[in-house]
């Protein structure tokens, strides 16, 4: 019998897009002049707007019905 291992989730990452960087998840923009870091902004993004875990299938998914 073969066993399954769970694929491991991606964590949210800062990825290049020409001149600006964006969340790996929601493609969220950040400049590169964003104040104080774009480093900064992207942490605070995260606190606020992803859960630790999700990945990118989590964000797009439709939310279930109330």
């Amino acid at each position: 019998m073969k066993e399954s291992t769970p694929k491991s989730k991606a964590s949210p990452e800062l990825i290049d897009d020409g001149t600006l960087k964006r969340c790996s998840v929601c493609q969220y923009p950040f400049l590169p002049d964003v104040q104080p870091t774009v480093n900064e902004a992207f942490a605070k993004h995260l606190r606020k707007a992803h859960k630790p875990g999700q990945t990118r299938e989590d964000f797009t998914k439709p939310l279930p019905e109330s």
